[in-house]
């Protein structure tokens, strides 16, 4: 963006700068007097695509490009696209065939509907899900209830306990795959996209209310196993690792 090697930018939801709000979310270092990340020993690597959360397509490939042949373990899409092409698809699967794994936002709209690039194949489709107390001040008891500003639909993978929105859930997420890394490259190996993927989804805790906990919470539909409000569950990094070193 701008090409002007500055990852810099100004763009401020309350999360901190936009980028900067996940990347620290994602791997922030520990015992520095600040919040810790998911995978606080992860490099990070900016790759600013815009100074909003909407940018362009065109660009947006070529970030990614650019972070596959840099070896990236897995990319961030906190964003929206205004558009997609073949050659953002080619760029995608891509990503995948070199194993860095792309996590998309599924957009903040509260609506079933497509977001770019999170919806193309190959891409972890992820949004946030909070506790079910309704209460702020109350004792959290569980973290199933989603916030009413995720999208959803049939392209749903994983949600992830945030306060923020499908934004959070995609820096949980990558923090989630740096650790899934680190635990193979402990083993003297490397995971391929889609063992990463499996061992995500596997290990995620289903999403599944009864009437009563979802009357109380006011939370969305649940079932057993998949479904359009929470894909295959709810995000559970301890269980992905310890899957990873068995």
């Amino acid at each position: 963006f701008e090409r002007d090697n500055d990852a810099f930018h100004t763009y401020d939801e309350g999360y901190g700068t936009h980028g900067d709000g996940v990347a620290r979310s994602a791997a922030s270092e520990g015992n520095n007097g600040g919040g810790i990340g998911v995978c606080p020993n992860c490099a990070i690597l900016p790759l600013r695509v815009g100074d909003t959360f909407v940018t362009d397509g065109a660009r947006s490939a070529e970030a990614i490009a650019y972070g596959v042949q840099m070896n990236a373990a897995a990319i961030t899409m906190a964003i929206g696209a205004l558009g997609t092409s073949a050659g953002m698809e080619q760029v995608v699967a891509h990503a995948y065939e070199q194993g860095t794994l792309l996590v998309g936002a599924a957009g903040d709209e509260n609506s079933y509907h497509h977001n770019f690039p999170a919806v193309l194949n190959n891409v972890i489709f992820v949004h946030s899900i909070s506790h079910i107390t309704g209460d702020d001040d109350g004792q959290v008891y569980s973290y199933f209830n989603t916030w009413n500003c995720n999208n959803f639909g049939s392209r749903m993978d994983l949600v992830a306990a945030e306060s923020a929105c499908a934004t959070g859930a995609v820096a949980q997420t990558v923090g989630a795959i740096g650790m899934l890394q680190s635990a193979a490259l402990e083993n003297d190996t490397e995971l391929k996209s889609g063992e990463a993927y499996q061992l995500l989804i596997q290990s995620a805790t289903d999403v599944n209310l009864s009437e009563e906990d979802r009357a109380a919470a006011k939370a969305y539909p649940s079932a057993e196993g998949w479904d359009p409000f929470h894909g295959y569950g709810r995000l559970d990094v301890v269980a992905a690792v310890e899957r990873d070193y068995q």
